[in-house]
């Protein structure tokens, strides 16, 4: 049985000689979709944010220092509302994890 052995010169030599078809064919495809995409297909544009807010009011009296916030942050934050809590379980990516 006679077998013939491709070396990888062989597969390099190819893709030389087909250099302009490959890369014809890749800019065709490229022209072709960026086409499709700006004339046919909608453009949606969506955005989405979430604020907690809070109530200002609550905390201490007098302003804290810069250290004391640092050393203890969650004693100087203020509680958001329920409210604000009810509308981010409502929201559909916080279902979806």
């Amino acid at each position: 049985m006679d077998e013939q052995e491709i070396e990888l010169r062989d597969y390099i030599n190819v893709l030389v000689r087909r250099k302009k078809l490959i890369i014809g064919i890749t800019l065709v495809a490229v022209l072709v979709s960026g086409i499709l995409s700006y004339f046919v297909l909608p453009k949606v544009y969506e955005a989405t944010t979430t604020f907690l807010v809070a109530n200002p009011n609550i905390g201490t009296s007098a302003p804290a220092s810069s250290f004391e916030q640092a050393v203890n942050p969650v004693t100087f934050m203020t509680n958001p509302s329920i409210a604000t809590y009810s509308e981010l379980i409502k929201r559909p990516s916080l279902k979806q994890s």
